[in-house]
Order: C-alpha cells, then sequence, then structure tokens
C-alpha cells in the first residue's frame, strides 16, 4: 500500500506537548500582567497624591494653614476607576496626609493603599502598603 498524500496529521503526543507548552507560557504571562497593570495603577495614584500635595503646599503657603478638604484646593481630581477618592488629613497642624484606598473589586490580591505626607517644612513622601 503507497502512502497517499492523505495520510498526514498530529498525534496525541504532539498535541500534548502543544497544550503543555502553552499552559506553562500562559502562567507566566498571566502574573506578569497582573504586575504590570498594578504598577499602572500605582503610578496614576502616585501622580494625584503629587498633585494634590503640590496644591497643598501652594495653600500653606499663601493661607499659613493646610486646607480642611480637597474642595478648598485649586485643582481638579480627576475620577479614577480603580481608586476610591482621595481622603485627606491632617495631624497636629503642621502636617497634612493624602491617603488613595485601591478598589479592589474584581481583584484577586490585596488591596492597595497609597499615602502621601506633605510637612510644613515642605517635606514629602509618598510610598504604597508595600513601602515602595
Amino acid at each position: 500500500m503507497a502512502i497517499s498524500e492523505y495520510n498526514f496529521g498530529f498525534t496525541l503526543l504532539e498535541l500534548l506537548l502543544v497544550v503543555l507548552v502553552a499552559g506553562i507560557l500562559a502562567a507566566v504571562a498571566i502574573p506578569q500582567f497582573t504586575n504590570t497593570t498594578d504598577r499602572s495603577r500605582e503610578t496614576q495614584a502616585r501622580s494625584v497624591i503629587d498633585i494634590i500635595l503640590a496644591a497643598e503646599a501652594a495653600y500653606y503657603r499663601e493661607h499659613g494653614v493646610f486646607t480642611a478638604t480637597l474642595s478648598e484646593l485649586p485643582v481638579s481630581v480627576p475620577v479614577m476607576a480603580d481608586w476610591l477618592q482621595p481622603n485627606l488629613s491632617h495631624t497636629g497642624g503642621t502636617v497634612v496626609t493624602v491617603s488613595i484606598n485601591g478598589n479592589q473589586t474584581g481583584h484577586n490580591h490585596a488591596a492597595h493603599f497609597i499615602q502621601g505626607i506633605l510637612t510644613d517644612t515642605g517635606s514629602k513622601i509618598v510610598t504604597n502598603q508595600n513601602g515602595r
């Protein structure tokens, strides 16, 4: 019997090997994608905190006190899909803290918490829950 041109295809072993390689690639790529999107969300929150702290510093230079609410600042705080609106709080009267909590609906990891601290001397620190 001669080999016909229609006797071709993949064996079960070859198909299983392809599925195995695809599974390994997915196991590496999906966590890397999640980490990348988390870092971009954190960058967005950090930039909003920087904007608020800069406006707060300008307000302090002009009035000699920090604001009590975000609405007193001359900045528009953007609505962030993955973050709750910023929270402004005072410690004493010489330190203001801006914090943003991550809206973790649909995420399968720990909640994000980004915090910015500004003192009356102009010292500024911005951190997240991991200290980055």
